[in-house]
């Protein structure tokens, strides 16, 4: 069994890293949006100017973006399959080998239920092997997680395309109001992310210290980064 202490932080401060990037781009948004509906009415140099600044500053920080968005994924995913591994060790009624705990999320249709799944069994059958009751399992908030990120993501993609294929100010607009909608939901979605790991952290705590006690027998692997 392996700690899991130092993916945990490192999940939990980029999902906050991916919350805040997402509240400027609400703002870069916002600021497009005014400018182009003040260009509905007034087309002069200085607002086409405006906008190919903003235009500019969007696309510098949707690269800034791009990278946090990357490794959110990357550490997130690993916290996620290092807790099912650990799992692995006490648990010999598991439905999958914890190397689709990563998987799960790269395959399409799959990756939308699949690893909301294995999430549910990470909670349920650590609640199990610590013998405690099944009224902790917190279904409302792994609901509530899972609704916010699929929502959060199918938002943000019809908003990429919508702003990708415009041909007008008002097919832009659409498309920037649709991107402030999708970044709010996932705004809420990275919260509710970082409730459902602060919820397992301690259940993780007391499984490490448990096996460690010589409480578990089967082999127990250093931490290896």
């Amino acid at each position: 069994m392996k700690p899991n202490d130092a993916r945990t932080r490192r999940a939990i401060t980029f999902l906050w890293l991916n919350l805040s990037a997402h509240i400027i781009l609400i703002v870069l948004d916002s600021v497009e949006l005014m400018l182009l509906q003040r260009a509905k009415t007034d087309n002069s140099m200085e607002v086409i100017n405006l906008i190919t600044t903003s235009d500019l500053i969007q696309l510098i920080f949707a690269g800034i973006y791009l990278v946090i968005l990357v490794l959110t994924y990357i550490f997130y995913i690993q916290w996620f399959r290092r807790a099912y591994y650990n799992l692995h060790f006490q648990s010999d009624y598991l439905s999958y080998s914890e190397g689709w705990a990563a998987g799960f999320w790269f395959i399409p249709v799959l990756n939308i239920y699949y690893p909301y799944k294995i999430m549910k069994e990470i909670f349920s059958e650590t609640l199990s092997v610590l013998g405690k009751s099944e009224d902790d399992f917190p279904r409302a908030l792994l609901r509530t997680w899972w609704f916010l990120y699929i929502l959060g993501s199918v938002i943000s993609q019809i908003a990429s395309r919508l702003q990708f294929r415009a041909d007008d100010i008002d097919e832009l607009i659409k498309g920037d109001m649709i991107s402030i909608a999708g970044s709010i939901v996932v705004i809420f979605a990275a919260i509710f992310a970082v409730k459902v790991i602060r919820r397992y952290e301690p259940l993780q705590e007391e499984l490490y210290a448990t096996s460690q006690e010589g409480d578990f027998t089967r082999h127990l692997a250093p931490e290896t980064e």
